[in-house]
């Protein structure tokens, strides 16, 4: 009688395979979402540039800081939304001209977790601060930490 050879995997190459797979995606997984995240909240920065534009803008032209939207000429603040965006305003507080950015609830971020960036006079030119107080720093774009 002959012998035909074997062939497939045995069950302890599988279950090897499945545990450098299973690794991999405990190592993995998270920092991708940390990752992912962090871009969400980047994308904030993006379409708060408009705004700060805006307020540099109405700084030049009337020598004061807008508290508004409606003041600095720009579009509500829920009309900035998307699916990581709740809202982009300009405020008063801290500081006239203060560019808030409000998040909806992704990942670890709260709805309503914010990213402000405060504008500073000197002379002609405005200097912005990037803050937060309720993203986590690790998430917080280089700019701002």
């Amino acid at each position: 009688m002959r012998h035909s050879p074997q062939s497939g995997f045995s069950l302890i190459e599988l279950a090897i395979v499945s545990v450098v797979f299973c690794l991999f995606m405990v190592l993995a997984v998270p920092a991708w979402l940390e990752v992912s995240e962090r871009a969400r909240v980047s994308t904030g920065l993006r379409v708060a540039a408009r705004l700060q534009q805006a307020v540099s803008e109405f700084a030049a032209v009337h020598d004061d800081m807008p508290d508004s939207n409606a003041r600095a000429g720009v579009g509500e603040a829920g009309s900035f939304a998307d699916r990581t965006i709740l809202s982009v305003s300009i405020e008063a507080t801290p500081a006239p001209g203060t560019v808030r950015v409000a998040y909806r609830h992704f990942g670890s971020m709260a709805k309503g977790d914010s990213l402000l960036l405060i504008p500073t006079r000197y002379g002609a030119t405005l200097l912005w601060h990037c803050t937060s107080l309720t993203v986590t720093a690790t998430l917080l774009p280089s700019d701002c930490r």
